[in-house]
């Protein structure tokens, strides 16, 4: 089995939550993953909003027709 971190903005976080992961063919655990909390997430969504300048209508059309 698998003990896995959580990882915020390229960093393992500490918590004390998990989330245990079944095989979807036959039930048996495959590893154990640590949940973020409410402020954890937050603050990966905003180092992820942090990084990059705004779209240009370009850029998200080219998105959407992928």
């Amino acid at each position: 089995m698998h003990q896995l971190s959580c990882f915020l903005a390229g960093s393992p976080i500490a918590s004390d939550r998990e989330l245990t992961v079944r095989s979807p063919y036959d039930g048996r655990i495959a590893g154990v993953v640590s949940l973020a909390d409410r402020s954890q997430v937050e603050a990966a969504i905003q180092a992820a909003l942090g990084k990059r300048a705004p779209l240009t209508r370009f850029e998200r059309s080219a998105i959407l027709d992928r």
